[in-house]
């Protein structure tokens, strides 16, 4: 099944990759599939947790969250094309 991914316009080489990895999550990830879009929120393990206990709430909630055991560009490009070839993308929220 053919899909994009867009990633933030201001990425731009690997240094930006390097600072995205280390701070170890990335929002606004857009997978478009089947003229539908969404934007997707990408968390390793160690990124949920300081934020679950830095929430002051002792929870941690964002729409079409996927975790990841290890954070990284190939990572989150490896674990879309299983969400695509399972249909799990078809549980996400859609934007609008």
């Amino acid at each position: 099944m053919k899909y994009t991914i867009e990633y933030h316009s201001d990425i731009e080489d690997d240094m930006d990759w390097f600072d995205i990895e280390s701070k170890n999550y990335l929002r606004d990830v857009v997978l478009t599939i089947e003229n539908k879009n969404y934007n997707l929120y990408f968390s390793g393990i160690e990124r949920l947790m300081y934020d679950i206990i830095n929430s002051g709430q002792g929870y941690f909630f964002k729409k079409n969250l996927i975790l990841l055991p290890s954070f990284s560009k190939k990572a989150m490009e490896e674990t879309i094309e299983k969400i695509v070839e399972n249909g799990v993308y078809k549980s996400f929220i859609e934007d609008y």
